[in-house]
């Protein structure tokens, strides 16, 4: 046993958080500063107290008119298929009721906000575990409950390969932003949020390289500037870039393909962008295209010597 004790105490408090959970209870009106109209939240008009049950089977067995009102005739043949075992009514729902109800109904995954009035906004209170997909099915195949982002998974990105094509274009950008201090009248803008700065841009670098592949490139412009306009400047210097490389793009180039892809491209025998099957016509319709190609060629020569022999008479008929 140590013999040391203190000399001091220099402050000793102890602190007291209300706990609220949310308690079996009838009807309560929605908040005064909670949106009224289009919230998309069904307030049940009960008079006991399953007003937990009657939420749930508001949301699985929806009615189009009037869904907050008699509960017990709307979705009193449903109770039944709740199993709310082991769950004592008179039991403030927490988080322990959540997780045992959803151990009962394994079919049903629950989502639970809080409203707070002070900052008018929603949080969550209770999320459910569950991952499978096979619990997210709600109402309509809706997802039931707000899908977190997931490791490896939280970046949005391309991931349809099969549909891209190449660019030979690339541009490299930077722009440089200085914090600037907030006006009293700028902060009062925004009610609900703390505003501190604001970012003011100040320059920016860009560079645009064309790359053919990826031992030829080259940089077609680059442009540094520094100033209060910046940011006006950057758009519109960028916007003058696409234009010019729409314009290039435009232009028909030839197409140089390496020996392994040219050999690929003649042995190929599926899309490369819908991976289907090329489809050989039959020898009836080959005939066909080369008859048609023939009958062109003839009238293109027919046109070609009429032009010749009756260019004066053509030139007549159009002043005519």
């Amino acid at each position: 046993m140590s013999v040391a004790y203190p000399e001091y105490i220099e402050e000793f408090s102890i602190e007291i958080s209300d706990f609220n959970p949310i308690g079996p209870t009838a009807y309560i009106p929605l908040p005064e500063t909670l949106p009224k109209c289009n919230n998309r939240i069904i307030n049940i008009q009960n008079n006991d107290d399953w007003c937990f049950s009657w939420s749930v089977l508001g949301a699985l067995h929806p009615v189009k008119v009037h869904p907050e009102r008699n509960p017990h005739r709307l979705y009193g043949c449903f109770m039944k298929k709740l199993n709310m075992e082991d769950i004592p009514i008179s039991v403030p729902v927490s988080t322990p009721v959540y997780k045992k109800f959803e151990e009962n109904n394994p079919k049903i995954s629950l989502c639970v906000y809080e409203w707070h009035n002070q900052n008018e906004c929603l949080e969550f209170r209770y999320v459910s575990e569950r991952r499978g997909d096979e619990y997210k099915q709600g109402l309509n195949n809706a997802s039931q409950r707000s899908q977190m982002p997931v490791k490896n998974k939280s970046i949005k990105a391309f991931y349809n390969h099969k549909c891209m094509q190449p660019n030979p274009y690339c541009i490299f950008c930077d722009l440089e932003m200085l914090t600037k201090k907030l006006t009293p009248e700028e902060k009062m803008k925004l009610i609900h949020t703390k505003r501190l700065q604001m970012h003011k841009s100040c320059g920016y670098c860009y560079v645009v390289v064309r790359i053919d592949s990826s031992l030829n490139y080259k940089i077609i412009s680059q442009d540094l500037y520094r100033g209060p306009d910046a940011l006006e400047r950057f758009v519109t210097k960028i916007e003058k870039e696409l234009a010019n490389i729409q314009e290039d793009l435009s232009a028909p180039a030839e197409m140089i393909m390496a020996l392994g892809d040219l050999k690929a491209y003649n042995e190929a025998t599926e899309c490369w962008i819908c991976k289907g099957p090329f489809l050989k016509p039959a020898p009836e319709i080959v005939q066909k295209l080369e008859e048609a190609k023939h009958n062109l060629l003839e009238i293109k020569e027919w046109e070609t010597c009429m032009e010749k022999e009756h260019s004066k008479k053509k030139e007549a008929q159009k002043r005519y």
